[in-house]
């Protein structure tokens, strides 16, 4: 059995491998001659509800690849799989790549399309450095999200909390003259009463 990878496995930056299914040999052997994914070639959904999300295979497997996702390999030596994935996500490089995207049901990106794109193309170096910035600037942006759910967390669970400490008198001193909550429903009772009459 060979991994069949399809656009629902396709996400920015991962792949999301828990909806995975399998082909069997002779099925995978229609597939697989016409484009042979490596471990870290860069993989693009044109097709369907992710259309334009793009990673790297994270299989070091042979694997077949449905029509919906299609397969880019670079020169190594020019163009790291990683600075060409940020490209794509960037605005300018999903334009370049997606352009105005077909279809009304269902978003396709054409691969002629694709093959037509420009790319910035820097040093090995200076590609090296800009991924390095992504994924540092990416880091980041991850712990203040986890910061802000965390603190969000907190902030919806307050007023329940204060409402808590409101009725068990723990908001402020309490003297010996308030009473407590059953003197004060029985204030209420009773002017209920003298408002009925």
């Amino acid at each position: 059995m060979f991994p069949y990878i399809t656009s629902k496995n396709i996400r920015n930056n991962y792949m999301k491998l828990d909806t995975l299914t399998y082909v069997d040999k002779e099925y995978h052997d229609t597939i697989y001659p016409r484009c042979k994914p490596e471990l870290g070639d860069i993989l693009l959904t044109k097709d369907g509800a992710n259309t334009g999300n793009v990673t790297l295979n994270e299989f070091d497997e042979p694997v077949s690849l449905l029509s919906s996702v299609c397969l880019i390999k670079t020169d190594r030596n020019k163009l790291i799989p990683n600075y060409l994935k940020y490209f794509v996500q960037s605005p300018i490089g999903f334009t370049e790549f997606t352009g105005q995207m077909t279809g009304t049901a269902i978003k396709r990106v054409v691969l002629k399309k694709i093959k037509k794109g420009t790319i910035p193309l820097p040093t090995l170096d200076k590609q090296i450095e800009i991924v390095n910035r992504v994924e540092s600037l990416f880091a980041k942006a991850a712990a203040i999200e986890k910061k802000y759910n965390a603190l969000k967390t907190k902030i919806d669970t307050l007023p329940q909390a204060i409402l808590h400490k409101a009725f068990k008198g723990e908001l402020v001193e309490q003297l010996p003259t308030d009473g407590d909550a059953r003197d004060l429903l029985r204030e209420i009772e009773e002017l209920k009463i003298v408002k009925a009459k």
